[in-house]
């Protein structure tokens, strides 16, 4: 028992729940191979960078993954606006739509705002000493793209994503069971049994092998 804290374990336990949420969620945008697991080897996702196969633009060197493999990271570059231009040509004549997201890590989002000029002078609204220098959405010949920050996802990838082919596909929910006590030590264990579901790889396109510096 702590000061402050009414009941320390279920604190804790709301903590690691959250842990594991963002554990989740990283996994699912790692670079990892699937393995099918036995009664000696865990099993592993296929996590979305060794799906996508139709909508990839990487640099020098760089190949996409299979069923059985993750991607080959290439030789990194600057991020560019012609680079994505011609990453949402490809998407929208492959996929008959336009993904509506597109998903940095965190330097490669404030590239994003620094970067991306369009076809208009852009203009810094000045107000009560507040400065506005993001852009939140990039509006292309095809429609809006939302523009979304994800520091649990690679640096060196930005995704365009559409959410009606992305799903998670849960064989066992989150959940929570005690184990046995040992002396005065009160333990439990979480867990939850997923993978990432890609119902159309061809919905979505990756920019791959950018630099990870703020540009």
């Amino acid at each position: 028992r702590k000061y402050g804290a009414k009941n320390e374990f279920a604190r804790q336990k709301a903590k690691k729940g959250k842990e594991l949420k963002r554990d989740m969620e990283t996994i699912m945008m790692a670079n990892q191979a699937r393995v099918v697991g036995n009664a000696s080897t865990a099993q592993k996702m296929r996590s979305l960078p060794s799906w996508l196969t139709t909508n990839t633009s990487r640099g020098a060197s760089g190949a996409n993954g299979s069923s059985s493999a993750a991607a080959t990271d290439g030789t990194q570059r600057n991020f560019s606006e012609s680079l994505l231009r011609s990453l949402i040509v490809t998407t929208i004549t492959n996929a008959n739509e336009l993904p509506t997201m597109l998903m940095a890590g965190p330097a490669n989002r404030a590239n994003l705002s620094s970067q991306l000029s369009g076809n208009a002078t852009k203009f810094y609204e000045l107000k009560d000493g507040q400065l506005n220098a993001s852009i939140s959405v990039y509006r292309s010949d095809y429609g809006p793209l939302k523009l979304v920050m994800n520091r649990f996802q690679r640096e060196r990838d930005m995704w365009l994503l559409n959410p009606d082919y992305l799903s998670i596909r849960t064989l066992e929910p989150m959940q929570y069971q005690d184990l046995a006590v040992t002396g005065l030590s009160q333990k439990g264990q979480m867990w939850s049994n997923f993978t990432v579901g890609v119902l159309n790889e061809a919905a979505h396109g990756v920019l791959a092998d950018l630099n990870t510096a703020v540009l």
